[in-house]
């Protein structure tokens, strides 16, 4: 389902325009070059809608653009045509929401923090109120994260997760889609991805601290 195609990984199964893009293309947190990419695929910046990204729980939904950037979310939705939404990462979770009946979409960045705080129930009980729809109507598309071969985590984290070991390797992935599942999501793409193993193709915090990010994007084209 995810492939990579010209420096970018699309998922060909999602129903709306969606790309997450690699180092090579930059750090998208840089507006001009997000700007300058996403101009090529006939998106300006005036119609990008970003979240700020603080590792809790909120998301927006947005009707129009009146703002570059909402501040104290994690996620975003919309059902208005030629609006952008992106959500930046280096390890972290992005998180695709599509509904084609009621051509609505979102996009959810969630670290460990976030998942363990109930932003994906959060986001799909929005999703399901604002555009009266059914989670079983929804697809989800999980884009590439840190992996279980590299999230070696401690007790601390762990027992957000029920886990009581004093060390062990989370899988983010894993976490993500059995909530998805538990709330009845049915159709759920993932990428195998690492984003720290993989060092020619995406930005890793834990890898080297970078302030570097790539972005996943979602849109419903007119």
């Amino acid at each position: 389902m995810w492939k990579l195609s010209d420096a970018i990984f699309v998922d060909d199964e999602f129903p709306f325009f969606n790309l997450v893009t690699t180092s090579s293309l930059g750090n998208m947190r840089d507006e001009s070059i997000r700007d300058s990419y996403l101009s090529s695929f006939g998106f300006k910046q005036s119609n990008i809608v970003t979240a700020q990204q603080v590792h809790g729980n909120k998301v927006a939904i947005v009707k129009y653009k009146s703002e570059c950037e909402i501040s104290g979310v994690d996620g975003l939705l919309t059902n208005s045509y030629g609006i952008g939404l992106c959500v930046f990462t280096a390890d972290c979770l992005p998180i695709l929401l599509g509904c084609a009946d009621k051509k609505a979409i979102g996009v959810i960045h969630a670290g460990w923090r976030g998942l363990a705080g109930g932003i994906l129930e959060q986001g799909i009980s929005k999703f399901c109120l604002e555009y009266n729809t059914e989670p079983n109507n929804i697809y989800t598309s999980i884009g590439p994260c840190i992996g279980p071969c590299c999230f070696e985590v401690g007790a601390e984290v762990a027992k957000n997760f029920n886990l009581k070991e004093e060390k062990i390797n989370l899988d983010l992935r894993g976490v993500a889609r059995g909530k998805l599942e538990n709330i009845g999501i049915k159709k759920i793409s993932q990428s195998s991805n690492c984003t720290k193993h993989e060092t020619d193709l995406f930005f890793s915090y834990r890898r080297n601290k970078t302030i570097e990010r790539i972005m996943t994007f979602v849109a419903i084209k007119q």
